[in-house]
């Protein structure tokens, strides 16, 4: 869906089936957080925030 809003379906679809661990990973992440109480360790917690500013460099671009 993000794809056809970027207008940039292809791109977003090649970068999501490649990053498909890193989104499951992220969405377990967020409703853990959420709902259950847990520690990330630092790596773990450095490794989701890489990837989501990688995802928000991947949007950015599609507005350039």
């Amino acid at each position: 869906m993000l794809g056809e809003i970027l207008r940039k379906p292809d791109e977003f679809k090649r970068f999501a089936d490649e990053k498909a661990l890193e989104f499951a990973s992220l969405e377990d992440a967020c409703i853990t957080a959420r709902y259950f109480p847990r520690d990330f360790e630092k790596e773990e917690a450095r490794k989701l925030v890489d990837f989501a500013k990688e995802v928000e460099e991947l949007v950015g671009r599609a507005f350039n």
